[in-house]
C-alpha cells in the first residue's frame, strides 16, 4: 500500500513505526506496573482474608461470650426477681419485730421510772416508746432521771420502818463503815448486813438477862469454863457467849456456841458503833449519785438496743429496697445481654459472608496476578519478536530497498518518451505486459 510516486511515503512510514515503538514499550511499561500493582492487590487480599479470618475467629468467640453473658445476666434476674418477690413479707415480718421490740421496751421502761421513783405509775403509763419518737422521749428522759439524797434516804428508812429513827441512824452509820471497808459492797447489802447486826446486838442484849441469875450461872459453869479455855477469853465474855446459846437453844447450847460468838461479835460492832449524821448523808448522797448514773446508764442501754433494732430495720428496708431495684435493673441487663448476643449472630452471620468474599477476592486476585504477569510476558513477546524485529527489518535489508524502489520511481518519473521528445514537452510512457490468462 505504500505510494512509492509520493514524496515521503517511506519517512510516513518510518514515523509510524517509531511512534508503534514507542507505544510498544509504553505498553511494556505498563503491563509491568500492572503486574506489580496485581501482585500488590493479591498480597493485599491475602492480609485481607487473614484480617477478616481472625475477625470471624473473634467474632465467634464473642458470640460464646455474649451468650454466657447472657445466661449470668438471665440466672441473675431470677435470683433477684426470687428475692424481690420476699421483701413485702421481710419487711412486714421486720416490722412486726421492731412493734414487739418496742412493746417490750416500754413496759420495762415504765417499770425503772416507777421502781426508780422517778415517776407514778400514772405518769409512767403516759411514757410509750415508738420507732418515730423514742428519741424524743429519751431526750426527755435523761434530765429527769436525777435522784437527790433526800430520795434516797427516805428509801432506805422505809426498808428498816420496823426501826425506831435511833436504830435507822445507827444502822445506815454501821452500813457506810462497811461500804468504806468494801467498796464491791453494794449499799443495799450493806444496809441488809447493817439490819443483820442489829437484829444480832438485840438477840444479845434479851440473851443476857440470865447473867443476873446465879443459879443459871452455877449450872453452865462447866460449859462457862470450857468456851474460855476452848476460845482465849475471859470468863464475862464466856458467859455472854453461853447465855447467847442458851437463848438459841436452851435443851442444847452447847451446840450453838460458835453462832452465839458470831452474834456476840455482831452486837460488840453495834455497841462500839456510834450514829453519825455526817455518815449518813455522804452514804445517802454517793447512793444517789451512783444510782443517778446507773438510771441515766441504763436508759442510754435501752436506747442503745433500741437504736440497733431501728438499724436492723433500715438496713433491711434498705436492702429490700436495693433488691427490688437491683432485680428491675437486672431485667433490662437481660434484655440488653439477649439483643447484644442476637446482634452477635448477625455479626457473625456477616463476617462469615465477608470472610468467603474475602477468599474469593483472594483467588481472583491470584487469578488476575497470573493474567497480568502472562500480559506482561505477552506484551514483551510481542514487542521482543514483533515490534522490534519489524523496526529493526524497516531500518535495514527494507530500508535499501525502499530505497531503490524509490530511486527507481524517480527514473520512472523522468522517463518521459520511448522514442524522445521536444525540449519543453511533457510526456508518458507506459509499457504493457501480456501475460497468460489467470484462473482459478
Amino acid at each position: 500500500n505504500i505510494d512509492i510516486n509520493t514524496d515521503g511515503g517511506i519517512d510516513a512510514l518510518n514515523d509510524s513505526l517509531d511512534d508503534l515503538e514507542d507505544a510498544a514499550l509504553q505498553l511494556i511499561d505498563g503491563a509491568s506496573d500492572l503486574y506489580t500493582g496485581t501482585s500488590l492487590l493479591y498480597d493485599s487480599c491475602g492480609d485481607l482474608k487473614n484480617g477478616v479470618g481472625s475477625l470471624l475467629s473473634g467474632a465467634k468467640q464473642l458470640d460464646d461470650g455474649a451468650g454466657q453473658v447472657n445466661a449470668g445476666a438471665s440466672s441473675l434476674r431470677d435470683g433477684l426477681g426470687t428475692l424481690s418477690k420476699n421483701s413485702p413479707s421481710l419487711n412486714a415480718g421486720a416490722k412486726e419485730i421492731v412493734n414487739a421490740v418496742f412493746a417490750s421496751a416500754t413496759s420495762q421502761l415504765r417499770e425503772k421510772l416507777v421502781s426508780g421513783g422517778l415517776m407514778t405509775q400514772a405518769q409512767a403509763d403516759a411514757v410509750t416508746l415508738t420507732p418515730s419518737g423514742y428519741v424524743a422521749v429519751f431526750q426527755q428522759l435523761s434530765g429527769a432521771v436525777t435522784i437527790t439524797p433526800a430520795q434516797v434516804e427516805a428509801k432506805l428508812r422505809a426498808s428498816l420502818s420496823a426501826m425506831t429513827t435511833a436504830q435507822q441512824d445507827l444502822t445506815l452509820t454501821i452500813a457506810f463503815n462497811m461500804m468504806a471497808a468494801d467498796s464491791n459492797l453494794s449499799c443495799n447489802d450493806a444496809v441488809t448486813q447493817a439490819a443483820g447486826l442489829m437484829q444480832d446486838a438485840g438477840t444479845a442484849q434479851s440473851a443476857f438477862v440470865v447473867l443476873s441469875d446465879s443459879t443459871w450461872l452455877t449450872a453452865y459453869d462447866s460449859l462457862i469454863t470450857y468456851v474460855s479455855g476452848s476460845a482465849g477469853v475471859d470468863i464475862p465474855t464466856a458467859q455472854k457467849i453461853v447465855a447467847i446459846a442458851y437463848a438459841l437453844s436452851s435443851s442444847d447450847p452447847s451446840s450453838k456456841i460458835q453462832d452465839a460468838s458470831s452474834i456476840l461479835s455482831h452486837a460488840s460492832t453495834v455497841l462500839g458503833t456510834t450514829a453519825d449524821s455526817s455518815k449518813i448523808t455522804s452514804l445517802c448522797t454517793a447512793v444517789a449519785s451512783a444510782a443517778t448514773s446507773t438510771g441515766n446508764a441504763s436508759l442510754d442501754a435501752v436506747k442503745k438496743q433500741l437504736d440497733d433494732v431501728m438499724a436492723f430495720y433500715n438496713g433491711l428496708i434498705s436492702y429490700t429496697a436495693g433488691v427490688d431495684s437491683a432485680y428491675s435493673g437486672s431485667k433490662s441487663l437481660a434484655q440488653g445481654t439477649s439483643d447484644l448476643k442476637n446482634g452477635v449472630v448477625t455479626l457473625v452471620n456477616g463476617v462469615t459472608e465477608l470472610y468467603a468474599g474475602s477468599t474469593k477476592l483472594y483467588s481472583g486476585a491470584g487469578d488476575l496476578k497470573d493474567g497480568t504477569l502472562a500480559l506482561k510476558n505477552g506484551v514483551r513477546d510481542f514487542y521482543d519478536k514483533g515490534v522490534k524485529k519489524l523496526v529493526d527489518s524497516l531500518n535495514g535489508d527494507f530500508k535499501t530497498l525502499f530505497d531503490r524502489l524509490e530511486a527507481i520511481a524517480d527514473a520512472g518519473r523522468s522517463y518521459q518518451s520511448f522514442a524522445g521528445i521536444a525540449d519543453g514537452m511533457t510526456g508518458s510512457v507506459k509499457f504493457i505486459y501480456r501475460t497468460d490468462a489467470v484462473t482459478k
